[in-house]
């Protein structure tokens, strides 16, 4: 709703590019981004005035000119570049000529890496990957002297599209890119930071473009078993189709198509013993029986005499017994 001129359109295009080449963790971010603001942004017809006075009228749209911005920031030719670049050369402040390299550097290094994440975002994948092969082409012009920036740029492009530019119909152009690669890894004049750099782009294609501590699947052709006649029987890497057994379900009141819960076990029987009253003098008889059980065999009443005479009365009788005598 903001944008209705080409003014707004540039000036849309300026934010979004400074903030993705300035915030390198979030390039992918910024690289959905204009995927969206590219086809809600709409485009204009610019008129453009060339030296010998002849007027050209040029389409404006987002895509278009954010690809144009970020070959101007790779060449070194867009207007913060230059500025920062002038900045360095007036600072008398060696700290402050420092803080300004290390800004431009990076600057350099976040334009490559967006680069990489419009390409694999899929905005004008034909122009990107001509742009990026440019690109690669340019970083490796001089291998014998290389300078640390073009190595950190390198090795920043591969690592992002490495693994989409790496395609059969590309085989021929990475293959002489990597050629030129590997003399650089074991070229004396090179510090041993930038050898190792070159070393682990050259390892990171040889792992088919997987990171340091990733996991590699690599999926196999499935393997056919062959019949008696020859005739393909079966595949082994696909899952076997029929279905599984399920377990059987134990039986209860409601059948065998109820619940799964078995019935409860039936109380064992206890046994109940009955005695009768006792008298205070004679031996009392206890009878102990137990209730018939289904399965069982018939009760049996058993006789079980005791001794319970209380002790004050036994006492009583031994005193009558020296009595008499």
């Amino acid at each position: 709703h903001h944008c209705r001129t080409a003014e707004d359109l540039v000036g849309i295009c300026n934010k979004v590019f400074d903030k993705a080449v300035t915030e390198h963790g979030y390039a992918a971010l910024y690289a959905k981004l204009c995927i969206e603001l590219s086809a809600r942004c709409p485009s204009f017809k610019v008129e453009k005035v060339l030296p010998n006075g002849e007027k050209i009228v040029r389409k404006a749209a987002f895509k278009t000119i954010l690809l144009t911005k970020c070959e101007k920031e790779f060449e070194g030719k867009s207007k913060q570049t230059l500025s920062l670049m002038k900045k360095i050369e007036d600072a008398t402040d060696p700290d402050i000529k420092d803080i300004l390299t290390v800004k431009l550097k990076k600057r350099r290094q976040g334009n490559i890496r967006f680069i990489g994440e419009l390409y694999k975002a899929k905005l004008m994948a034909n122009r990107m990957e001509r742009i990026l092969h440019l690109c690669i082409q340019r970083l490796l012009r001089d291998i014998k002297n290389p300078s640390e920036e073009d190595i950190v740029c390198l090795e920043v492009l591969l690592v992002t599209v490495g693994k989409q530019l790496d395609v059969p119909k590309a085989q021929k152009f990475m293959n002489t890119y990597f050629k030129r690669i590997t003399s650089m890894a074991v070229n004396p004049k090179l510090p041993m930071r930038l050898k190792f750099k070159c070393q682990d782009v050259i390892d990171m294609r040889k792992r088919n473009w997987a990171k340091k501590g990733e996991r590699v699947i690599v999926r196999k052709p499935a393997t056919v078993v062959r019949g008696v006649h020859g005739r393909p029987n079966g595949i082994l890497s696909r899952p076997d189709p029929r279905p599984v057994a399920l377990p059987r379900q134990v039986g209860n009141r409601y059948g065998s198509f109820g619940s799964a819960v078995a019935a409860a076990p039936k109380p064992t029987p206890q046994v109940v013993v009955k005695s009768a009253p006792v008298s205070a003098v004679k031996r009392s008889t206890i009878v102990k029986t137990s209730p018939e059980v289904p399965g069982t065999k018939k009760a049996v009443k058993k006789d079980v005499s005791f001794d319970l005479t209380p002790v004050n009365t036994q006492v009583k009788i031994e005193k009558d017994i020296l009595s008499l005598i």
